[in-house]
């Protein structure tokens, strides 16, 4: 885990960090689960992979970044949420849940 940056261990920053680590998994494993539809649905596979596994590589490579800030935050005491990661996730959730939907019941 990251080197803690402020006096009191086990507060946010560090379930915030698990929190995201749990999110970078979870990513990882759904687009592993993905490959299964590759014989069936090649093309929507791929980008559905391509956005999930971009989505982990994304929050793998910021995860440093997010602990240092929330340690600041705590240090200062003032929290600012990452509201454009939240909302960045949430619609690419979005896109692969509707696009599985189709998958599934549409038949293709």
């Amino acid at each position: 885990m990251a080197q803690l940056l402020h006096s009191d261990p086990g507060l946010q920053p560090e379930r915030n960090w698990l929190a995201w680590r749990r999110t970078l998994v979870s990513l990882v494993v759904a687009s592993a689960l993905l490959v299964r539809w590759l014989p069936y649905h090649a093309l929507m596979t791929c980008g559905l992979w391509l956005l999930l596994v971009s989505c982990a590589c994304l929050i793998g490579m910021s995860l440093q970044r997010r602990y240092r800030l929330q340690c600041g935050y705590l240090n200062r005491e003032r929290a600012v949420p990452a509201l454009g990661s939240i909302l960045a996730l949430t619609a690419a959730m979005q896109v692969v849940a509707m696009a599985c939907l189709v998958a599934i019941l549409g038949g293709f």
